[in-house]
Formats: C-alpha cells, structure tokens, sequence
C-alpha cells in the first residue's frame, strides 16, 4: 500500500460565527457550549470535574478532525476544557477527550449542498486533506426524531439535576444549581408567570450565564504558508525582517548584550515560525500513515516555547483501550488566549506557552457503551519570567514599545 502521510501543518485561526454557523453539525470552535458528536451522549461533570477546586471545567475549545481510517472515526471530534482560573495549577487542570461516529450512524445523514456562496455552510473536510474525498459538496444533518439529552442549563454539560421547585431548568451538578439560583436570578422567576419584570430578569439571568463561558469563535483552517524555511532560511536578511515585524525579542548580527530576560533557543524558533502567521490559534499536525509503515520522517514535529520541560517518551501514556502510544496531533498556540476575554493582571488567570494535544494514532474504537476516550494534553509555558505576558500582548496588538526587552543575538543557527 501506498503511503499516505500529511506532512503539511494546518492552522487555524479565529474569526466571528457567520449566520449558518449555528447550523453546523461539527464546527471547530473556541468558547461557547460544546455541540456535541453524540447529542445523546454528553460529556458529564464527573468527566472533567478539577480535581483541586472539585468545580466543573468549562470548553476551551472543540476541533473537527474525521479521519478516512478507521472508518469508525470518519467523524471525530476533540474536545478541550479547562478550568477557569489556575490559582493552583496542577496538571489535571485541562483535559482532552474523543468522540467519534461512523460514516452510517443513527444520528446523522448527508445531503446535498445547495450552496456555498452566502449560506454560511462549512465543507465538512474541514481537517482531512485527502486530495480523493468527495465530501466537498455535502453536509451532514441531524435525522429526524433525534431525542438529544438533557444539558446542563449554565454548561450544556449531561444533566444530573433539576431545579427541584419548577422541574424544567436542568442542571450537571449542585454548584450549577446553586449558582443558577443564586447568581443568575432563577430563584426570583422559578414558577412565575411570565409577565414583563419576569422577563426582564430572565433577558438579564441569560445574558450573566452567558459570561460563565469563553466568548464563542469559529475556527477557520488553511494550510500554512512560509516565506522562508524557519529553520534554513537561505535569505538571512529576509528572515530577519519577517521575524523583526512581529518579534518580541529583535533579532539582529549584533553581539549579544545584557539583558533582564534571557530568551531561550527553541523560543526564537517558535516566534520566527509563528512570526509569518501571527493570528494563528491552532496548529495541526497530524501524521497519517498506511497500515505497517512506521517512516514519519519530514513529519511535522511541534513548536516549543522553552528549550525544556518537553515531554519524555515515559511522559505520554498509551492509549487506554488499544495500548498504542499516542503521538502528537495539534498544539494551542498562546495567542488563543487574547480571545478568551481573560484579565491578565489577575495572578489566577489562564495562562500557557503552549498546550500539545496527544492521541491515539489508530483513533481505535471504543468500547460498547463509552462514548469517550480521554486523550492527553501536555501543557509548556514559557522560560523566562514575564515573556509569557509579552507575547500575549503582542499576538493581541496590545503591547507597548516600551515593554520590549534590548537583548540582541548572534550566532545562533535560527
């Protein structure tokens, strides 16, 4: 057989839902609620409870990722949560799952697209780049007499709870509930009629539970485009000027001078490669090979902010249903976050360099009755102190010129 390898990266970048992109059966996302593969089968608060703060995550992001092979997977969907803050960080303070689905399935039938000038309908390939698909001109649609789960009225998570007094607003757990009465005004509307103040309040109480969620923003792929190999550039001025426009840390023939930051390496080749691509929020990278063939060489490897703390081989556990060691298929790059609405001068805000998303390299399939596989997610912040905030308020258009750091460099092979 032949190989058949993606050697190219994909990124994406975020951009404002347009009219159809409600309408989606498998969007690529940031924020809002998760729209689930399995409507029938949501994610539960137990799945992605914080161990440290025992309060539910919240979706950073959701990416559609079908594969050709197996076909159990030729829809898939990752999922990401967080928490909201990182106070006390720990390791299991994000967490990444699958679910996937058959071509042929009980949930979903294709159709024609009738057009994709204006209609805001998405091709359903978004991530699979087989030149042979013919996926390109349909689009996949609920089937009829679908009964979906009930969800999670502050969340959209699986619902474990109903308000105990109306019987209607569901909830994934006792804080949501809490929370819902509490905060969110339910506790004045419940079993009330719906005259005009009532309204009102719930028109407020919906507005406020939106803000417990990241602002909601599609993510839209193409592949990348280089000026110049970030790696062996043959036009060192080129390079430079690339990188200059968008540098943190100039980059110039001079000799290296003092400085209060020391900028590491991989961090330069990480912002030289990004440089040519700033708004970028996803990088992907999966490598697809044929059955038997193990020769991923050329394939593309991840970006890394800090010369250390990578994962090790023993780092990254094994798929927990077929033993296959799982392999490198996205990164969230940093300028995510400036999308997030996070309040940076907070000591508790969410933060990384970047975060590395492991999976099964087969996309085996699940066991009768799991709808799931919990994937592995491998968080990198930056080494030097400060350079994080730098390149937020850099990738975001916000940083003053007064904030770059003076410290030049030579002789480095970037």
């Amino acid at each position: 057989m032949s190989i058949k390898t993606q050697r190219e990266v994909v990124l994406g970048y975020a951009e404002r839902p347009d009219p159809g992109f409600a309408g989606l059966s498998f969007p690529s996302k940031i924020g809002g609620r998760p729209i689930w593969i399995d409507p029938q089968h949501p994610l539960r608060a137990e799945d992605v409870t914080c161990r440290v703060c025992s309060k539910p995550m919240v979706l950073l992001h959701q990416l559609y990722a079908p594969e050709d092979d197996p076909p159990e997977a030729f829809h898939r969907m990752l999922y990401v949560f967080a928490r909201i803050d990182l106070l006390r960080l720990r390791r299991d303070s994000m967490r990444v799952f699958r679910a996937q689905l058959p071509e042929e399935n009980e949930l979903y039938r294709s159709r024609p697209v009738e057009s994709h000038e204006g209609s805001g309908i998405k091709e359903v390939d978004d991530l699979d780049y087989d030149d042979d698909n013919d996926n390109d001109d349909i689009e996949w649609v609920r089937r009829d007499g679908i009964e979906e789960a009930q969800l999670c009225v502050i969340c959209e998570l699986g619902s474990e709870l109903r308000c105990p007094s109306c019987k209607v607003r569901h909830y994934c757990c006792r804080a949501h509930l809490n929370l819902d009465r509490a905060t969110y005004c339910h506790g004045e509307i419940c079993g009330k009629p719906l005259i005009k103040p009532i309204k009102a309040l719930i028109t407020n109480a919906t507005h406020n539970i939106a803000k417990f969620v990241y602002p909601e923003l599609e993510i839209m792929s193409e592949t990348e485009v280089l000026k110049y190999n970030s790696e062996d550039s043959d036009d060192e001025s080129e390079a430079t000027e690339a990188v200059d426009k968008h540098a943190l840390v100039p980059v110039s023939s001079e000799k290296a001078e003092d400085s209060e930051v020391d900028v590491d390496k991989e961090f330069l080749l990480f912002q030289r490669r990004v440089s040519q691509n700033p708004s970028q929020v996803i990088r992907y990278a999966r490598t697809r090979l044929d059955d038997g063939d193990d020769d991923k060489e050329g394939a593309p490897e991840p970006l890394w902010v800090n010369e250390q703390h990578k994962p090790r081989k023993e780092d990254i556990p094994a798929c927990e249903f077929c033993g296959a060691s799982r392999e490198f298929e996205f990164q969230v790059m940093p300028q995510m976050l400036g999308y997030l609405g996070i309040d940076f001068t907070s000591r508790t805000a969410l933060d990384w360099g970047t975060l590395l998303i492991y999976t099964c390299p087969n996309s085996c399939a699940l066991p009768e009755g799991t709808h799931y596989a919990r994937e592995f997610i491998w968080r990198q912040n930056y080494s030097s102190k400060g350079i994080g905030d730098r390149y937020i308020k850099a990738a975001t258009g916000n940083l003053d010129p007064d904030e770059l750091v003076s410290k030049q460099f030579d002789n480095l092979d970037i």
